[in-house]
C-alpha cells in the first residue's frame, strides 16, 4: 500500500523517484513470487500427504483446504491488480523500467499458468445471463431504458474470475453498460 501511495504522488521529472519506485515494485513482485511459491508448495505437500498428487487423474482443488485456496486466489488477484497498476503508471516511467516490470509480471503469469491458475477478465464482451458473474452496476449510455438484453456489454472488470484447474473458484465482479446499437 505504501508503494501505491508513493506512485500516486509521483513527479514525472524526478528520475530518482522513478528508479526508487521501480525498485520497490520489483521488490514487491519478488515477495509475491515467494508467497505464491510457498502456498503452492504447501498445497502440493498436503496433496502428497493424502496420496492425491501422485494420481494423475485427480487434479481437483476440492481436497485443498479452503483457506489455502483463498490465499492462492487472493494472491492471484493481487498480481492482476499490480499488473493493472503498472499499466496505469507506465507513461511516467522510462522504457527500461517498464520492460523490467513487464518481465516480472509475465514471469508471475507463467508461474500461475504452470500451476493451472487462470485469472480471467471480461472487458468489452457481450453480456449474457449464462455467464457466471457478479454484476455490480448497470449503466446506460442513452435515455432509452427499453434497450434489449442483446445490447448489454461488460464495460469494466472490477475483479476478475479465478479458475484453478478449470474450476471456477471466484466469480468476476463487473460493471455492465447498456448500448443502443
Amino acid at each position: 500500500m505504501i508503494i501505491l501511495l508513493l506512485i500516486s504522488n509521483l513527479d514525472t521529472k524526478d528520475v530518482n523517484k522513478n528508479i526508487f519506485i521501480s525498485l520497490a515494485i520489483i521488490l514487491l513482485l519478488i515477495v509475491i513470487i515467494m508467497l505464491l511459491s510457498y502456498f503452492i508448495q504447501r498445497r502440493d505437500t498436503i496433496l502428497n500427504t493424502k496420496g492425491i498428487l501422485n494420481k494423475k487423474e485427480v487434479k481437483d482443488p476440492v481436497f485443498i483446504k479452503r483457506e489455502e485456496n483463498e490465499d492462492i486466489i487472493n494472491l492471484s488477484l493481487d498480481i492482476w491488480k499490480l499488473r493493472n497498476r503498472i499499466l496505469k503508471i507506465s507513461p511516467i516511467l522510462d522504457k527500461e523500467n517498464i520492460n523490467s516490470l513487464n518481465y516480472y509480471i509475465e514471469k508471475l503469469k507463467k508461474y500461475l499458468d504452470k500451476k493451472n491458475i487462470e485469472v480471467r477478465e471480461y472487458d468489452n464482451l457481450k453480456y449474457n445471463e449464462g455467464l457466471n458473474l457478479d454484476v455490480l452496476l448497470l449503466e446506460s449510455s442513452s435515455i432509452d431504458m427499453e434497450c434489449e438484453v442483446d445490447n448489454i456489454f461488460i464495460k469494466e472488470t472490477i475483479e476478475p474470475a479465478v479458475f484453478i484447474n478449470g474450476q471456477l473458484m471466484r466469480k468476476a465482479k463487473v460493471i455492465l453498460i447498456r448500448r443502443n446499437v
